[in-house]
């Protein structure tokens, strides 16, 4: 039952037409990746965010203006007790007196500017540091997707070149398989070595559904990478033998690399704006206000219908003199901070020296392989086809046919895979020199 739900599974996946799916070339996906990729949008909605706060901290620049109103209205309002002597009264008696009147209306235009504070100048370095940051982690999105795009493509790549090999055999086989059927009939050969060969090819026809359902499992990945629905129906180009010989080794220019050395930078400018808090402030305040009162309630009412207006000029000087070692202790977590970042960033350059010495010989090492896994194919071939030949002349048992068959078999993926081998290592490569993009 399980099998029969398989086989299912792959005529619904694999038996639609080619001319409905779509073909896609790994510029294809990259380029469309990078356009739907939720990550990556993301990433650049963290780019306009980092914006909005270069104008957050500018704005300290600029004076602030505010327009303040009031309305108030006393249902009983206050009195104080005052000594009667002022009055002619007996000292040491006081009267009751109240000296407001029951409603009060008020207005204010306030100006306040800031002439001199560091904390908004070590604020707007921040912020652009942090624009700074947002760039460079959403290119390292970029080149991360780039490369988990390119090896799904790559391993995609192999299941199909794979599954295509294993068609050939199994087309092979079973001209083999009829022909030892009809020998079976005339009783040229025995029913066990029937068996063997029928045995053989219902192993490789199980091998392709496992390779075709692992294909379609790599390739819901891709569509996920791609912002896809998993009901698309994609597919992708056919596995390029072609290969480049030739190591190169470019600059390393590593965004992850960059983006720590900003983290640095951003750590620098911490330490000097917890330093700041230091510094004394000056700003500069102008108020302009209207009041008015009257006995009743009344909102639109004054006494004599008069507002009495007064305005002003102020300078505020803030001089910081102490805060029980607060802003101390600030700064040194924020020294600390720093340290962290420059160990952290000599570490990861430590780690890119590694990575690229390693891909260097990693392509080295697939490069050495691949050459190996071409010429034992073409050794294989040349077997296969030898044994053939003398099976069907009876010069060699149906066991030599089958063992060449599957010496063909194994020598046919281990070139697939070694091809794409090279290609991961050579893409290993351009990410730890930084050259991915």
């Amino acid at each position: 039952m399980a099998k029969k739900v398989l086989w299912m599974i792959l005529l619904i996946a694999f038996s639609i037409p080619a001319w409905s799916q779509k073909i896609l070339s790994l510029e294809d996906c990259i380029e469309m990746a990078q356009k739907n990729n939720i990550e990556i949008i993301n990433k650049n909605k963290e780019i306009e965010s980092a914006e909005s706060k270069i104008g957050e901290a500018r704005s300290g620049l600029y004076p602030r203006i505010d327009l303040i109103g009031q309305y108030q209205y006393y249902f009983e309002s206050p009195s104080q007790l005052i000594d009667a002597s002022a009055f002619g009264g007996q000292k040491g008696q006081y009267k009751k007196l109240q000296f407001s009147q029951a409603q009060s209306s008020s207005a204010a235009f306030n100006v306040q500017m800031n002439l001199y504070n560091q904390s908004i100048f070590q604020g707007l370095k921040a912020a652009n540091s942090y624009l700074n940051v947002a760039n460079f982690q959403y290119l390292l999105a970029k080149e991360n997707l780039t490369y988990n795009i390119s090896a799904t493509y790559y391993i995609i790549q192999t299941y199909k070149q794979n599954i295509k090999m294993l068609d050939d055999n199994i087309k092979s086989l079973s001209k083999t398989a009829e022909a030892m059927k009809l020998m079976k009939d005339n009783e040229i050969v025995s029913k066990n070595s029937f068996k063997r060969i029928s045995i053989s090819l219902e192993n490789l026809n199980n091998e392709k559904t496992n390779l075709e359902l692992n294909k379609l499992e790599y390739l819901n990945m891709l569509k996920f990478l791609l912002n896809m629905e998993q009901s698309a129906l994609i597919d992708i180009e056919e596995i390029n033998e072609n290969y480049n010989s030739e190591i190169t080794n470019d600059n390393i220019s590593r965004t992850d690399l960059k983006l720590q050395n900003e983290l640095t930078k951003l750590s620098e400018i911490s330490v000097e704006a917890a330093k700041s808090e230091y510094y004394p402030s000056l700003s500069l305040v102008l108020g302009y206000n209207l009041n008015g009162n009257y006995g009743e309630f009344n909102p639109l009412k004054t006494i004599n219908d008069e507002w009495l207006s007064s305005s002003y000029m102020a300078l505020k000087l803030s001089v910081p003199i102490f805060d029980g070692l607060s802003k101390y202790y600030k700064v040194k977590q924020k020294e600390i901070d720093l340290e962290i970042n420059k160990n952290n960033y000599e570490m990861m350059r430590k780690n890119a020296d590694k990575e690229v010495a390693d891909a260097i010989n990693g392509v080295k090492s697939n490069l050495n392989s691949l050459e190996n896994n071409k010429r034992n194919l073409r050794l294989a071939e040349e077997i296969y086809n030898s044994s053939r030949i003398e099976f069907e002349n009876g010069l060699t048992s149906i066991t030599d046919l089958l063992q060449s068959q599957d010496e063909l078999n194994r020598a046919r993926t281990n070139y697939t895979n070694a091809i794409i081998n090279l290609k991961i290592s050579e893409l290993k490569l351009k990410k730890s020199t930084g050259n991915l993009n």
